[in-house]
């Protein structure tokens, strides 16, 4: 009965009628699922302080062709206060490429970035190789890698849910609802290190994150930062032991962690919570 029912009104009004009976929960917008752009970004953080920040990037057309396809990995980096702050690209054929960005002379401590991969032949398109069903989208994704001093390793890390459409940021799929979420990570923050919880805003909307501080003794501190659309924030803290929540209207609100990203500590990580 339940396949009869998707037969008789097609892909897109199951789609419809999905989203209506789950809106209050989905983290992408209905015109996104009904009519997506080719492809999306995930979201990524820069920092300008570090040594050296670099990308490890797939070239996703090669993958899908089974052959190296030239392309152009375009990047576009936006300011604290989300402004389109800087756009630079590489060309490559190479399944996986290690990108290493110019250092950038800004004020902001951390700036946030989009990934997406053009083909260079402009008879290739995009739509041409994933297939012509319409509801299918590529999702540029990436490695981001921190070196915080000239002898680091350097620590990688994935990017942010983003849902961006680097094409067109009014078109991005990410969206706030109407009621709060909570997120908690799973992990225990330590006493004798330094942090800074980093958080960017894919919505076409400001942003409101409600951080809750919980210690082993159930003593609350709330603090509240604000994001502009495309912008990045952080909060910091040090000498605490305990959980921290988030609550925001974004159903997707976790931060990236930089455990000791002062540059005279050598214990230092970055990750997802």
């Amino acid at each position: 009965m339940k396949e009869f029912f998707k037969k008789l009104i097609g892909i897109r009004g199951t789609i419809f009628i999905n989203h209506l009976l789950n809106r209050d929960f989905s983290p992408m917008s209905l015109g996104s699922k009904l009519m997506p752009k080719e492809s999306y970004s995930d979201f990524f953080f820069y920092c300008p302080l570090f040594f050296q920040n670099s990308y490890r990037a797939e070239n996703t057309l090669s993958f899908l062709l089974k052959r190296p396809i030239n392309v152009n990995h375009v990047f576009v980096f936006y300011s604290q206060d989300g402004v389109k702050f800087k756009e630079i690209s590489f060309k490559s054929s190479d399944l996986i490429i290690s990108i290493d960005f110019p250092k950038f002379k800004t004020k902001d401590k951390y700036l946030s970035f989009t990934h997406e991969i053009i083909p260079i032949q402009k008879e290739l398109k995009i739509k041409n190789i994933i297939g012509q069903n319409d509801l299918v989208s590529l999702q540029h994704r990436g490695y981001s890698i921190f070196k915080k001093k000239y002898n680091s390793l350097g620590t990688i890390v994935h990017g942010n849910f983003g849902v961006i459409c680097p094409s067109d940021i009014n078109k991005s799929a990410a969206k706030q609802r109407n009621i709060e979420f909570s997120y908690t990570p799973t992990y225990e923050f330590e006493y004798d290190s330094y942090y800074e919880l980093l958080f960017n805003n894919p919505t076409s909307k400001i942003l409101e994150i409600k951080v809750f501080f919980k210690n082993a003794n159930l003593n609350y501190s709330i603090e509240k930062i604000f994001i502009k659309p495309l912008g990045t924030s952080y909060i910091n803290f040090k000498n605490y032991k305990g959980q921290i929540s988030f609550n925001s209207k974004l159903p997707i609100c976790r931060p990236l962690i930089f455990k000791n990203p002062n540059i005279e500590s050598n214990n230092f990580d970055v990750f997802h919570s």
